[in-house]
Order: C-alpha cells, then sequence, then structure tokens
C-alpha cells in the first residue's frame, strides 16, 4: 500500500499492467465514527460516517477494493446506472 496518489488513478495503472477493470460492487453502509475519525472529520455529536466499500472487477475476478468514508451531514452519495441521452 502506498498513500501517495498514482499519475493517472490507480484504474490507468492496473489498465496498463494490463489487468483492465469491467465493472465494480459497491456497498454503502451507515455506522458511528470512532473517536479518531470524528476528530479528523471535525464530526458534532452524533453525527455518522457514510462509509462506501467499492471492489473492482477484472473479467477474471476482483483487483481492486476502495474504502471511502464521508461525513453523513455534509455529503451525498449521487449514483447514475447506464447511459443517460446524449453519452
Amino acid at each position: 500500500m502506498d498513500p501517495d496518489s498514482i499519475v493517472g488513478g490507480d484504474e490507468v495503472a492496473l489498465g496498463q499492467a494490463g489487468h483492465i477493470e469491467v465493472g465494480c460492487v459497491d456497498e454503502l453502509a451507515a455506522r458511528m465514527p470512532n473517536p479518531d475519525e470524528a476528530q479528523w472529520f471535525q464530526a458534532g455529536p452524533g453525527v455518522p460516517l457514510m462509509v462506501q466499500l467499492r471492489t473492482g472487477f477484472t473479467a477474471a475476478g476482483p483487483i481492486r477494493v476502495t474504502e471511502t468514508r464521508y461525513c453523513a451531514d455534509r455529503n451525498r452519495l449521487v449514483y447514475a446506472l447506464g447511459r443517460r441521452a446524449g453519452e
């Protein structure tokens, strides 16, 4: 694991290595933050986190897992499935 950003993103780097991501599955959950998370997010009392766990897949199987945490009182997740007209 490397905390530094990857130029172009991890999907591009994996694709250049021959691992083409063909889809992903998102798991969304809400939970209360632990004390360190509450401090980092500067979350007020009683404010939960939204947690997104994304597993990316190649044709051969899982290739990448990303966990992203959001403070629930300041964020909204918006998903679009499929293609919209004009895309």
